[in-house]
C-alpha cells in the first residue's frame, strides 16, 4: 500500500475487519494501528500498489468482523490524505500524473491536463450543481512548451472562465454581457469581493510579479497560486490547488495539488491516476480551437501563430554531450537549494530543455516549479 501505513508500529499485520459503505472500503488491523479506506480507483495493478489513507483510531482486538452497508454513507468523517497529491506539465512538455508516472509529449495542440467532475454539492443559498472544472492547456512551438493555460468552471450558469498565455503573463477572465452573446474578456481583479458566495464554486488567486530577471536578457515572470473550492453545507471545501509560473514570450508551467484522496475519483486528463499515457495522448487532445473550447480569439490567434505546424508531433533530438554537460551545470546551479538528486525526474527533465537553448530561463522555471 502507498500512503498511510496501516501495519506501522503494529505487532498483528492481519486485518479482520473490512466494511464496504455506498462503495468506499474500509479496513480495520488487529493490531490496533486504525482503519483505513483503500481507494480501489486508484488501484495500480501492475504496479500492485494501492493508496490507504487512515481515517480513524481503532482498539487491538482479536475477535472481529466487518459487512457490507452499501447503501449507507461512511461513518468516517475525515478522508483527507496526509499529503497532497500532486501533477502537472513543465518544460517540453514533461508530464506527471498524480499517481506518479511521468513522460514527456512532443505534440502541438490543445489539451485536457486536469479536469473535475464531482458529485452535486448545494450551496447555503440552496443552489444545487455538480462540480465541472476543466483546466485546457496548449503546447505550442518547436520544442512544444505550454504557451495557453485555459481554466473553466462549467459548475453553473453563468459558465467562468479564466485564461493566461505566455504573450503577457497576464490573467484574463471573461465577462458576460447580456445584450452580447459571445463574453468579453478583461484583466482579472483581484478584489476578493468578486468571489459571489451565491456560486457554488469558488476561485480564490494569489500572485506576485518578479520584476528583477534572473539574467540580464530574461523578461519577468509571474507566480500564481489559484484555489479551487466548493461552497457546500458544511462550509467551503478546497478541492485543489493551482501553481502556475509564466514567463513573458517564452512559456507556461503548471502543477495541481489535490488535497482529498476520495476526490481523485472525479479527476479527468493527462494526469489522472490510473491512465496509461499513448502515444501523442489523442484521447485527450480537442481538434477544436482554442476560441472554440472557450478561450478568447485574441489569444486563439496567438496560439496558432506561435505553432511550427498546428498539430503536428515534434521530433525528439538528442544534445550534443557538451550542451548537456553545460545544461547540467546551469540545472544544478538552479536547483542547489532543493536537495533534489541529479538522478530526480525533475532534473533530468530540466536538463533535457536546457541543452536545448535559453538554460537560465529553463533552469529557473523548472526549480521554481517544486517549490511549494
Amino acid at each position: 500500500m502507498t500512503g498511510d501505513d496501516p501495519i506501522a508500529g503494529g505487532t498483528r499485520p492481519d486485518s479482520g475487519a473490512q466494511w464496504d459503505f455506498s462503495n468506499r472500503v474500509f479496513c480495520a488491523y488487529n493490531s490496533g494501528t486504525g482503519v483505513f479506506e483503500i481507494s480501489l480507483s486508484q488501484a495500480d495493478v501492475g504496479g500492485l500498489t494501492v493508496p490507504s489513507t487512515r481515517v480513524s483510531p481503532s482498539a487491538p482486538t482479536g475477535s472481529n468482523d466487518g459487512m457490507n452497508c452499501i447503501t449507507v454513507d461512511a461513518p468516517f468523517t475525515t478522508t483527507t490524505s496526509t499529503t497532497t497529491k500532486s501533477g502537472g506539465a513543465a518544460g517540453d512538455p514533461h508530464i506527471s500524473t498524480l499517481d506518479g508516472r511521468h513522460y514527456t509529449l512532443m505534440r502541438q495542440g490543445n489539451f485536457k491536463l486536469w479536469g473535475f467532475r464531482g458529485p452535486e454539492f448545494q450551496t447555503p443559498h440552496q443552489l444545487k450543481a455538480s462540480a465541472n472544472w476543466q483546466l485546457l492547456v496548449h503546447y505550442s512551438g518547436a520544442a512544444s512548451f505550454m504557451k495557453g493555460l485555459l481554466l473553466l468552471d462549467k459548475s453553473s450558469a453563468p459558465h467562468q472562465a479564466l485564461q493566461m498565455t505566455s504573450e503577457d503573463c497576464t490573467w484574463r477572465r471573461t465577462v458576460q454581457n447580456p445584450l452580447k452573446q459571445t463574453p468579453a474578456w478583461s484583466v482579472w481583479s483581484l478584489d476578493p469581493a468578486e468571489e459571489s458566495v451565491e456560486r457554488v464554486t469558488l476561485m480564490s488567486l494569489t500572485d506576485e510579479i518578479h520584476k528583477q530577471p534572473v539574467h540580464p536578457t530574461n523578461s519577468a515572470k509571474r507566480v500564481s497560486y489559484l484555489k479551487l473550492s466548493l461552497h457546500t453545507e458544511e462550509g467551503v471545501v478546497t478541492v485543489a490547488d493551482l501553481k502556475v509560473i509564466c514567463r513573458v514570450g517564452h512559456q507556461v508551467n503548471t502543477r495541481v495539488n489535490m488535497h482529498r484522496l476520495s476526490d481523485m475519483q472525479f479527476v479527468e486528463g493527462q494526469i489522472a491516476p490510473g491512465r496509461q499515457p499513448r502515444q501523442g495522448d489523442e484521447e485527450q487532445h480537442f481538434t477544436e480551437t482554442w476560441a472554440e473550447l472557450g478561450g478568447s480569439q485574441h489569444a486563439a490567434l496567438y496560439l496558432y501563430q506561435s505553432d511550427v505546424t498546428p498539430g503536428a508531433m515534434l521530433a525528439s533530438t538528442s544534445c550534443a554531450e557538451e550542451e548537456t554537460f553545460k545544461a547540467s551545470k546551469v540545472c544544478a546551479k538552479h536547483f542547489s537549494h532543493l536537495n533534489i538528486p541529479e538522478t530526480h525526474d525533475a532534473f533530468q527533465d530540466c536538463v533535457f530543455d536546457a541543452c536545448r537553448g535559453d538554460a537560465e530561463e529553463v533552469a529557473d522555471l523548472a526549480a521554481e516549479m517544486l517549490i511549494d
